[in-house]
This record gives C-alpha cells, structure tokens and sequence, in this order.
C-alpha cells in the first residue's frame, strides 16, 4: 500500500527556511460574486505594485510576495473584477497575515492585517458583495482563537480583527464561505469541528459539530460553502494512516446537521484534499484526491456534484494521469487545478469544466494551487514555490472571449 507522507503544523513551520510539502492540506477555492469593475462600485483605485500579463492558460506567473520572507499557504477570493490573494509570511517578530489585491492583471501593493494576537497563521478568504472577508487563527497567549477581518474592494479593513470561536476552546484552521450578506466559518476546535455564521438570514455564534473525527490534524480541517438559500455544507477527511474517505455534511438553513455523507466511498484507500463551489443553481461541486485501486501509486483528481434536491451523482474523474496528485481548487462549472509530484513541489494542471486536464505554467514547479473566477469571467491562480524562502506566485488566464 502506496502512503503519502503528511506534513504536521511543526513541519509547516520549520518551512520558513524552505524546506517542507504542501503543509496544511487543501487550498480554498474562491468565491465568485457579481459586480461591475472597481471603479465604477466605487472602489478606490489599485496602485500598481506590478503587472502581470495573462495567458492562454494562465501565465506567466509573477512573484507577488516579499521576496526576502517566507511566505506559505496562499489563498484567493474573486468580488466583482477584484481578487485578493492572501498568505502569511514570516518576518523577524513572527507570522503575519498579508494580502494584495488584484484587477485584470494589476497587482496592488501588499498589505498586512493589524492582528493584536500573536502568530497569526493559515489564512482563508471569501469574497462579500463589496469586498472580502479574511479568516485566519491566532494565539492570546492561551489558546488559539479564530478571528476575521472583512475588507472593502480596495483591502482597506471596515473595522478591526473580530473573534469567531468560542472563548473556552481552542480553535484553528478556519475556512470561510459567504453567498451575498452570509458568511459561514468552520474550523477545528478541541474535539473536533465547529461553525458559525454571520447573517442574514441567520446568525449562529461559534457552536460544536456533533460528528467524530479521528484525528484532529490540520487533514482533517474543513471545507465549508454556503448555498443562496442559507444551506451549509462542511466536507472533511477522515480515517486511519491507510484508509481515509472525504465526507461531507450538510445543514439546512435554520436547522441542524444531517448525517454525514460518504462522499469518496473508496475503502483502503487514501482519499483527500477535498474542494468545494456551489453552482448558480444550488447545486454542490466536490472535487478531492483518491488513490487510484488499480495503480495504488498514483492518486488521481475525483469530482462529484451533489444536486440541490439533495441526490449525489456518481464518482468521476477528471482523467486518469497516473500521477500523485494534490490540493485541487474547483469552481463553479467544475473548473479546477491542481498540482502533481513527490516533492515539495511540481507541475500543475487544469480542467476547464470536466474536459481533459492540461498542463499549464510551463517550466513553473509550485503546491497548494488556489484558483477563483472575476465576474469578467477571468481565472485567477496563486501558488506557492518550493524556493528558499518559499514565494508567493499569481497568474491569470483572461475570458474566453479575449484568448
């Protein structure tokens, strides 16, 4: 039996000289909200830092971060004609949560979150119909607390970092949904997961999930969207060192979760890196990594789509490469990327839709790829590299309409 090594937070850490894999698993796919272009919502202006010239399928990428800081786990959110992209960095005091905002190539300068906590780490992104919404864990000295920030579409903060989580739990490795007004949050906290949400139509203050989970390592995080009528979906993998599944549960608005669905129904066999985006039709899109049963060493990209009424399609996949594979990013429509290698790094590809995958960002070697679509219809892509210290990439792909 084929195993792919895990990577804990101490390995994550001890990266800021370099070293290390994809760390924290799954990158966040970003939310896609509809809206004219900055200036004409109002938005103040981008000062561009660089400019980033698109490709036919993405490329080339730009280095976006400080080059002279570690920077890991880059996430990225779409709001109208914006993205923002967001990481941490390690400066001499410690982590930090920075950002930079993006349009049509475009880079804003960066920008760092005033987060009073210590260590702030692991940042997630949403996109708001005016902005975005940026979570992230960070200690108070005694526990590990999840806090967010919410943004205009320029990254100016609308006030100062909140508390999500509950005061007598520690709590880590959030990741955020929105749909119009809503957000949702969910992350791990001391036995397992948790939520909250932020209305309309419903506000719920930091309240445990009543589902086992094994193993309470950054694997077993998350993964949260948020349909228009308020319905919560929670994926997560969970199971033992040689035989994992990607479940998912799902909570109407207003009321509680159902029983968990086995989503990846593969046993003894390592399923993972799970990604959702939910359709203009309420409709749910679950992308994750399973080894494959015939060829136990490599581990190919799945999808499933599960239907507003509630029926699960059946397993698919975005063709067999016989690679390893990691962390896809999917959107609506079923777009995604991923990248694949043993290594710290190596070479990414993308599925327009449930097409065939292709290679893209030609001699480029990156992990933990995130992806979002501007309602221009623009793909937006970060990555990190395995360079020392690890670097922060961007690069887009424009509409259909301007290849």
């Amino acid at each position: 039996m084929c195993v792919r090594p895990r990577f804990a937070l101490a390995v994550l850490l001890a990266s800021c000289g370099g070293t290390g894999g994809d760390g924290a698993r799954g990158a966040d796919a970003g939310a896609v909200t509809d809206g004219a272009p900055g200036e004409a919502d109002g938005a103040a202006p981008i000062e561009c830092r660089l400019e980033v010239t698109a490709g036919d399928m993405f490329g080339p990428a730009a280095v976006v971060s400080d080059e002279a800081l570690a920077s890991l786990a880059p996430v990225i959110a779409a709001s109208g004609s914006r993205a923002l992209v967001a990481w941490h960095e390690f400066a001499e005091a410690g982590s930090r949560i920075v950002y930079a905002v993006v349009e049509r190539g475009c880079v804003g300068e960066i920008q760092r979150v005033d987060e009073p906590l210590a260590q702030p780490i692991r940042p997630s992104v949403a996109a708001t119909p005016d902005g975005f919404v940026l979570a992230y864990h960070a200690s108070d000295g005694d526990l590990q607390r999840v806090r967010a920030v919410w943004l205009d579409a320029a990254g100016a903060p609308l006030g100062p970092p909140e508390t999500i989580s509950a005061d007598d739990q520690s709590a880590s490795y959030v990741h955020v949904a929105t749909s119009g007004e809503a957000t949702a949050f969910a992350w791990l906290d001391a036995t397992g997961h948790a939520f909250a949400l932020r209305g309309p139509p419903e506000t719920v203050a930091a309240t445990h999930v009543a589902n086992t989970v094994d193993d309470l390592v950054v694997d077993s995080s998350p993964r949260v969207a948020l349909a228009a009528d308020g319905t919560l979906f929670l994926a997560y993998r969970n199971g033992s060192s040689s035989d994992q599944e990607v479940f998912l549960l799902v909570r109407p608005s207003a009321g509680v979760f159902q029983p968990k669905i086995n989503v990846s129904q593969s046993p003894e066999l390592l399923s993972d890196d799970v990604s959702l985006a939910v359709e203009p039709d309420g409709s749910l899109d679950i992308a994750w990594i399973d080894q494959d049963a015939d060829d136990v060493n490599s581990f190919e990209v799945e999808y499933r789509r599960r239907a507003a009424s509630g029926s699960l399609g059946p397993r698919q996949r975005y063709g067999t490469q016989g690679l390893w594979s990691w962390t896809p990013s999917v959107l609506p429509g079923l777009t995604a990327a991923w990248r694949t290698g043993q290594g710290a790094a190596g070479p990414f590809y993308f599925a327009d839709g449930a097409a065939e995958p292709v290679a893209i960002l030609a001699g480029e070697a990156g992990s933990m790829p995130a992806l979002a679509r501007t309602a221009d219809g623009a793909e937006h892509l970060a990555f990190q590299d395995a360079a020392t210290p690890r670097r922060i990439h961007y690069a887009w792909r424009a509409p259909a309409a301007e290849e």
